[in-house]
């Protein structure tokens, strides 16, 4: 009998019990019914003994197997794979590639929301609380390098002029679509084989939380400022104001003060985005001017939020929308942009076939060293540039 049959002849013993009982309410029980209740209660004794013992076991297994791994709750044994033990593949007991997946919904290429499965979820959780662009964008996962957004070529106006009687003015948009071009991002770890099998820390999370920061900040700086990003390709520091977004341009050639960043966000009132939620996200140069700023009572202009968690969200806001702080970003220098505002929904980020974890116990054999590369495929858009705020220095 496994865990499961267990569980369910113990629910059944139970409900049969309970109907003994709720039969002789107000009498005695008779001989006969003494009889059968006794014998329940043994075999539910034992039942129990077998639930307690599968449970030990299970736990057991799981201590000794890996951090990540899962079991099966069936058989009551660790079902192993690369995936949900990560220091068995770096052993080299899976094979030398693997790759982690999202769950997503909706047909080929899909595109929503992914759910926590795995390796997959545990490397994105941490690039999202460590990417200000991941935080602030919206995240698709796609199966196919197919991609392709909707972009609103015309925004719909009012003619608030119509008289009675008249024809009404064309309220169709034009839609066109953008194709953003996925990038590799790739990080390599050396781990040594008496790491692998003598380590008694959590050498998975270790790894994983390593390489999930590189391709974070990897991600962050070609999305922001386009580094080792072609020309051609989506940045968001930079104007869309040809597209309809709003292009503030600072009074200073080396600072941004906090009243024109809210100068830039009040000018998205016409386009309708300014009611829609959205946040900022500043270049890491000018987070020490804005922290400097205060009023006529020298009280600091940008205050951080009590209830925030600076691991998982802004700290400061302006205008009660959020405010990240890159970890790179241009250097505060004339004609340089240092700034943003993103609508909910106006960028966007692609990950493309999940994460591919490579083990290489090759090119390092002769130091005892075995290379972990983990690299995935993401590319950046900004689908409604009227709802994107750039700043530029002046």
């Amino acid at each position: 009998m496994n865990l499961i049959e267990a569980r369910e002849r113990e629910t059944k013993l139970f409900a049969e019990l309970q109907n003994v009982l709720d039969g002789a309410e107000g009498r005695q029980l008779t001989p006969e019914e003494c009889e059968k209740v006794e014998k329940m209660n043994a075999e539910a004794d034992q039942v129990q003994a077998r639930i307690r013992s599968a449970q030990a076991s299970e736990s057991a297994e799981m201590r000794l197997g890996s951090a990540r791994g899962g079991w099966d709750m069936q058989n009551t044994a660790v079902a192993k794979t690369a995936e949900t033990d990560f220091r068995g593949f770096m052993h080299g007991a899976y094979g030398r590639e693997f790759r982690a997946l999202p769950i997503t919904s909706g047909a080929s290429p899909e595109a929503g929301d992914t759910l926590g499965l795995g390796m997959y979820s545990q490397f994105i959780e941490i690039m999202n609380r460590l990417s200000p662009m991941r935080q602030i964008c919206a995240v698709d996962s796609f199966s196919t390098s197919d991609i392709r957004y909707p972009v609103q070529a015309s925004q719909v106006t009012v003619d608030d002029d119509t008289s009675e009687g008249a024809a009404f003015d064309n309220y169709e948009p034009t839609f066109g679509a953008k194709t953003p071009t996925p990038r590799k991002f790739a990080v390599t770890t050396s781990v040594s084989t008496e790491a692998i099998d003598d380590s008694a820390f959590d050498l998975e999370s270790i790894i994983s939380r390593q390489q999930a920061e590189s391709l974070a900040y990897a991600q962050d700086q070609a999305f922001l400022v386009g580094e080792g990003v072609a020309n051609s390709d989506d940045t968001l520091f930079e104007s869309y104001a040809s597209d309809g977004g709003i292009l503030k341009t600072a009074g200073n050639a080396t600072t941004l003060s906090i009243q024109e960043m809210v100068q830039g966000l009040c000018e998205l009132a016409p386009t309708g985005y300014f009611g829609r939620p959205g946040a900022f996200v500043v270049a890491s140069g000018l987070i020490d001017d804005l922290l400097t700023q205060d009023d006529s009572v020298n009280r600091p202009l940008l205050q951080a939020q009590a209830a925030s968690s600076f691991s998982i969200e802004s700290p400061f806001q302006i205008f009660g929308r959020p405010v990240y702080v890159t970890s790179g970003g241009p250097a505060m220098t004339s004609g340089n942009f240092c700034a943003a505002y993103v609508s909910q929904g106006a960028a966007r980020i692609a990950d493309v076939g999940g994460l591919t974890f490579l083990r290489d116990p090759y090119s390092s054999a002769a130091n005892g060293l075995v290379n972990l590369l983990a690299s995935m495929r993401s590319a950046f858009s900004v689908t409604e540039p009227r709802g994107i705020v750039s700043y530029q220095l002046a």
